[in-house]
């Protein structure tokens, strides 16, 4: 594996790590909980599903193959950020296959893919880099707003009237 990637698979596993604290402990409600009358926020469960999702659609771009992670309950075109969980195990699980296909992908993953143009999200142009960077970034983002949401759900319940 490149010296580089080696360091993104690195920041990858802390950020997965960083995300199952954000699962322990929480029940199908906790899991699933957003901030009342604030539709527009994720559930902690769905944003670890996405988090994972999303590293494997990178790491697919990154490596011009076809990937997919196939996620229980998502029909064609649906948003993972809506998915119900019934335990922290199914996204755990998740995080878990996302690192094992990402870390399949690095392996393999030479110069040339990484300075390979491609044209990223919103259509700008960049290389095989720029795929790993989002995806670092990307799933930094989501994990913080986890923490958010879980220090959110956890006042919610030791202030219940």
């Amino acid at each position: 594996m490149l010296p580089e990637l080696e360091t993104a698979q690195n920041l990858l596993k802390f950020l997965h790590h960083q995300a199952k604290n954000q699962l322990k402990g929480l029940d199908k409600e906790g899991l699933n909980w957003t901030p009342p009358g604030v539709e527009a926020t994720n559930s902690i469960y769905g944003l670890a599903v996405h988090i994972a999702w999303s590293q494997v659609a990178f790491a697919a771009a990154v490596a011009k193959e076809k990937l997919r992670l196939e996620v229980a309950g998502l029909d064609e075109g649906g948003s993972v950020f809506k998915l119900n969980g019934t335990s922290a195990e199914e996204a755990i699980a998740l995080l878990r296959q996302a690192a094992e296909t990402t870390n399949q992908v690095f392996e393999k993953l030479t110069e040339e893919h990484l300075t390979a143009e491609t044209t990223l999200p919103g259509g700008g142009k960049g290389h095989g880099r720029s795929w790993v960077q989002l995806m670092i970034m990307h799933s930094g983002e989501h994990v913080g707003h986890m923490s958010l949401t879980r220090q959110l759900y956890d006042y919610s319940r030791q202030h219940r009237d």
